[in-house]
């Protein structure tokens, strides 16, 4: 076989599986990389919250959309309410979520002028990083220098460490728009394997976890809040979204007071 006839093999193959894995999508009610604006009333809290990807649930006749997000690339600095021990509370309206914690939680970090910085950068080069397949380090040398004089977070926060969060979603989600593939920037950038398995945990596989959660929460969790192991949805592996400091995501939904908790979990 020669090359030109195994790359068409190989490109045949991409395409069958890119075709498989979105029928499986599509049956699952599964969107990844949901637009900021369809997720929150406030399109600005991406800024903290990364949108993984909506999960579509019919309950009592009525569709909820459940959005999964993580905050990879942030340490939270001050437990608030809705906003302590990797859990998140958002009002559902009309499909949105609504932050019902305070941003006081992330500390006094320029999150926003450093998001500018990068979200304008990324714009410009995208397509040169996926081309030239661009790590994660030598993104970060690339940028720290301008990084440097920009930024001013506190010392409970790293910059470095926020860029490096936002580069590695930015060009999966990018990735994935184009290529109709959805890997790890790894993947693509240092030859690490492909992850073939299910988007959403399987339900045995969230309980387990959950479980655990509820037995440790009196530990974790200063503040009441109308959560119960039955109200969790689904979940999925975040640092196949992110880089790979990523948790464990999984969504809970409230549906009499209309609440989504986001819950962040590693053990």
């Amino acid at each position: 076989m020669d090359r030109n006839e195994k790359k068409k093999r190989q490109q045949e193959y991409r395409q069958r599986e890119s075709q498989s894995f979105h029928e499986k999508l599509i049956a699952s009610n599964i969107k990844l990389f949901p637009n900021a604006i369809d997720v929150f009333e406030n399109s600005e809290m991406v800024l903290y919250f990364k949108p993984l990807l909506t999960h579509t649930h019919l309950i009592n006749g009525k569709e909820y959309f459940v959005h999964l997000l993580g905050t990879d690339g942030l340490y939270l600095e001050n437990p608030l309410p809705y906003a302590e021990g990797g859990l998140w509370g958002f009002d559902y309206n009309n499909g949105k979520y609504r932050f019902k914690g305070d941003l006081k939680t992330f500390g006094t970090s320029n999150v926003q002028e450093v998001y500018s910085f990068l979200k304008n950068d990324f714009e410009i080069n995208k397509d040169n990083y996926i081309q030239y397949k661009v790590s994660e380090d030598k993104y970060l040398e690339n940028i720290c220098e301008r990084l440097a004089g920009l930024a001013k977070f506190s010392d409970k926060q790293d910059v470095e460490y926020y860029a490096s969060a936002f580069y590695s979603y930015e060009f999966n989600k990018y990735y994935y728009e184009n290529e109709k593939r959805f890997c790890h920037i790894t993947e693509i950038t240092e030859n690490f394997a492909h992850n073939k398995e299910d988007i959403l945990f399987s339900k045995c596989n969230m309980e387990n976890v959950i479980d655990e959660f509820f037995i440790n929460i009196e530990y974790t969790l200063k503040n009441p809040y109308t959560l119960s192991c039955d109200m969790v949805c689904c979940g999925t592996d975040g640092h196949r979204f992110m880089s790979l400091n990523g948790l464990m995501v999984f969504g809970f939904l409230d549906v009499e007071q209309e609440i989504v908790y986001i819950l962040e979990y590693g053990s």
